[in-house]
Formats: structure tokens, sequence, C-alpha cells
């Protein structure tokens, strides 16, 4: 229970419902323009066996997800419809307006007149070598982009010419509300459930009844990774979706070749991953 908060086993004692538990946990704190500690990356000091025993361990002989591991800055993007876009950072601080930029590229690309929040990594991109800069070059570029977007007439395509840029690569969304909003979700753990997109059980994820629109916390992975592909238009260079794989052999030793193989490169998590505030996943 302490993955989920002090006051969790404490409240557990008090009800005696896990899922009233968790469900508060899950919701608790989310909405747009309000910062809030994410689910954050546990590093694994092992060797490349030491690393594949632990995740085997964790795993089982289930199907799960490697994400290649960026060098960039953590950054929740926030919209509320009637506000202005906001960035802020894994530890709450208000992000906006370093990354100005950022926001001029983010928002146009996803689906108008919802409310969002979706989490990813701002990065330095030579566009030249398609591959991310030291992270040490983020605010560097961040001040050539808004020297170039204030010269410029703030249409699309002001960026054009820039040969390094931010880049922001998401890989998770955390609340969705507004119009159509629910027909997204449902439409998305419909196609997971049926096997559409990746190997999944959906006997592990509750039935999605009620209001489900706001906060998609309590929804596993493999859903809110669909959700993301229905409402986010990539953008090259500036804007795109995690490069991810799905492991589905159930073999140990191909399992363990994978997993050596992309040792210093990866974060994992199962398909059924669900996002509580303040716990965390398993990193190389």
């Amino acid at each position: 229970m302490r993955q989920f908060g002090d006051g969790a086993l404490q409240r557990y004692n008090e009800c005696t419902n896990l899922r009233q538990v968790l469900e508060g946990h899950y919701a608790r704190g989310i909405a747009p323009n309000s910062a809030f500690n994410p689910m954050v990356s546990r590093h694994v000091r092992e060797t490349p066996q030491g690393f594949v025993r632990a995740i085997e361990n964790l795993m089982g002989n289930n199907s799960f997800v490697i994400d290649i591991k960026l060098d960039g800055e953590r950054m929740i993007f926030h919209r509320k419809h009637g506000h202005e876009p906001q960035l802020f950072s894994r530890k709450n601080t208000d992000y906006s307006s370093i990354y100005r930029t950022m926001l001029t590229v983010i928002d146009p690309h996803l689906r108008p007149d919802l409310d969002v929040i979706i989490d990813g990594e701002v990065l330095a991109w030579k566009k030249a070598d398609e591959k991310a800069l030291e992270f040490s070059n983020n605010k560097t570029v961040a001040n050539e982009e808004a020297v170039a977007y204030e010269a410029s007439d703030k249409s699309l395509g002001w960026d054009t010419h820039l040969n390094d840029v931010l880049k922001y690569v998401v890989f998770d969304i955390v609340y969705l509300k507004g119009p159509g909003a629910e027909e997204i979700i449902r439409e998305a753990a419909r196609e997971v459930a049926n096997g559409i997109i990746i190997p999944f059980n959906p006997q592990l994820t509750d039935p999605l009844t009620g209001k489900i629109e706001g906060p998609l916390l309590h929804l596993p992975l493999a859903i809110r990774r669909r959700i993301l592909e229905k409402v986010l238009q990539p953008v090259p260079y500036r804007l795109n979706m995690v490069k991810h794989t799905t492991v589905v052999e159930k073999n140990v030793e191909t399992r363990c070749k994978i997993l050596e193989d992309k040792f210093d490169e990866v974060s994992t998590h199962t398909p059924h991953t669900k996002h509580p505030l303040h716990a965390s996943f398993m990193h190389s």
C-alpha cells in the first residue's frame, strides 16, 4: 500500500474497501492546469543480467512494453478549454514561459475542444541527424526558438528553417474530458480488449461503466496509449509518441535476449500498468 501514498493504509483500515482507496488515489488532484506529481521511473542499479532477472520476476510470463529511454526533461502538458495551455515539470514547476514555443506545436495538434493532460519529455533535437542532443542543450534551443518565433508571423510552419528544435515525445495521457471524450475512451477500450493493438487480458481491468471522462489514471496503459493515438497528430521532428516494443514471446531465453539487447535504453511496463501518482516503474 505504501506506493499509493502515506495515508493509503490508514484509509483502507477505515473503510476496508480496496477499490475505494485506489479510486480515490487515482483521481486525487488530477485536473487541467493543476500541477501534480506523476508516476516516475525507478532506476535498477544492476548488471544487464541482474536487470533481466528483476524484470522477469516482475513480469512473470506476461507480455510487457519496452519504451526507449529519453535524455530530456519530463513535462506534463495541460489544456483546459478557454484557458492558455501550460507545461509543468514533474516537480510542479510551471515551465510554460521557458518552453512557450513548444506549446504552439502541441496545442494545435491535439483534438480540439477537449480538456487534456498528456505526459512526455521535451528534448533538444537535431533535424539533420534525426537524433536528440544532450539534455544540457534544452534551454539554449528553447531560447533560439523563442527568438525565431517572435521574429515570425507566428503561423504554423514558423520553425521549418531551424536546424535544432525542441521536440515533445509523449508517452501517456492521464486526463480527457469534453465533447466526444467518452466515445474516444470507450472505442479505445473496445479495440484493446478485442486484441486489435497488443495482446491484452481484458479480465484484468474493470468494464467501463457510468461517467468515464476525466482522469484516466485507473485505465491500463494499453488503453491510455490507444486513446493517445486517437487524439494526437504527430508532427515530424516536433511531436510524436514514444517508440516502443511489445514483447509477447513466452520463451524465457528469447525474452531475456530482447531485454539484454536494449538494456541501456529502456523503461519497462506491462500493458495493464495503471498510473498511480508518486509511484514508479522500472528502467535500466
